[in-house]
């Protein structure tokens, strides 16, 4: 059953790459550098009872193989900002705004490349010893996001939008006065906040007329935060419940047990207990503790009323350092330094 639906999914990408016109086979030339390219796979996840998981095949030039200022010059892209994403929360709860979302596909298929780029054939569809000639941008390029922000900047300034002064990936148009429609772009990802539905409906239609996308019904989902509404009581909410179930799974502590403090304050960590057999260090840098603690911070709380931490010294050596310790109250400005203590004090 996988097979037949990844096998369809790379069909769909190759039928996206040739009505695009991605590339021109032509003769390798003489002492021209081939990039080269890979299949990438991937299930997407869907979105509540708006979309199904979708299994995804992505062809994926090899980037690192360009060369700079040959294959490539500029390459920085803009894409919009959390704070804009949390403002325009904000205005929908307050304006009672309705909020869509739209997927490009084939986002950085769309753009003319200024440079000339000879890239291998796509694995399993190679036709003779013929080589690619990239009309267009292509996932993995260098200058893909790039040429692909720079297409939609021009397509929505040219159609009466204007761009946020604040932030480049926010556009907005006035239909009525007083009243704006706008729109949040994150790469291939889109929110479209407006009180009229016709003209959400209108933008939609434009974007059709230069882009492939695909159409979704009410926000539920942005670079991985549930979108919450009570339109009510006029409340919005955010969500990343699900990234840390993710997270969860993914380093196999779903089961475990929680606990208020991970290692009470009377234990004394020294290096004699650092492993010395080759055959723990071996195990013990397959425990992926620092990457756990490291995914799960982004989402702990910053409730805190004092927050201490140690220089590192005393991390280096425990049994003989002697740590300098800081501790700031988050609700004063002001910040208690203590320059040098005993390794066994306590905060």
């Amino acid at each position: 059953e996988d097979t037949s639906k990844w096998k369809a999914s790379i069909k769909e990408e190759m039928d996206s790459l040739r009505k695009n016109k991605t590339w021109e086979l032509v003769d390798h030339p003489a002492g021209q550098m081939l990039a080269s390219c890979k299949w990438l796979f991937k299930i997407k996840e869907g979105i509540g009872s708006v979309q199904n998981p979708r299994y995804k095949a992505r062809l994926m030039a090899r980037g690192f193989t360009q060369r700079a200022c040959i294959d490539y010059n500029e390459v920085f892209s803009l894409v919009v900002r959390h704070t804009s994403i949390r403002v325009i929360h904000a205005l929908t709860a307050c304006k009672d705004y309705k909020l869509e979302q739209l997927d490009v596909k084939t986002t950085f298929l769309h753009e003319n490349l200024e440079e000339v780029i000879y890239m291998r054939q796509p694995p399993r569809y190679k036709q003779g010893n013929k080589v690619c000639l990239l009309k267009k941008s292509l996932y993995g390029l260098m200058q893909s996001p790039r040429q692909w922000y720079r297409r939609f900047d021009e397509y929505m300034l040219s159609n009466e939008f204007k761009r946020s002064s604040y932030d480049s990936c926010v556009y907005y148009m006035s239909y009525a006065p007083g009243e704006y429609i706008c729109l949040f772009l994150y790469v291939d990802d889109m929110l479209i906040a407006c009180k009229s539905k016709a003209e959400i409906e209108s933008t939609m239609y434009l974007l059709k007329k230069k882009f492939d996308m695909k159409e979704l019904e009410e926000a539920k989902k942005i670079l991985g935060m549930e979108i919450i509404r009570d339109q009510n009581r006029k409340i919005p909410r955010v969500s990343q419940s699900g990234y840390v179930y993710k997270i969860f799974n993914n380093f196999k502590t779903d089961n475990e047990k929680s606990v208020k403090m991970p290692l009470g304050g009377h234990f004394n960590m020294s290096l004699k207990e650092c492993p010395v057999k080759d055959c723990d260090v071996e195990r013990m840098s397959k425990v992926p503790y620092a990457n756990t603690v490291g995914s799960l911070r982004i989402y702990r709380g910053n409730h805190v009323n004092v927050t201490g931490f140690v220089d590192s010294d005393y991390a280096k050596d425990p049994d003989k350092g002697r740590p300098g310790i800081a501790a700031a109250k988050a609700a004063e400005i002001d910040v208690v330094a203590v320059p040098s203590l005993p390794k066994q004090s306590h905060l």
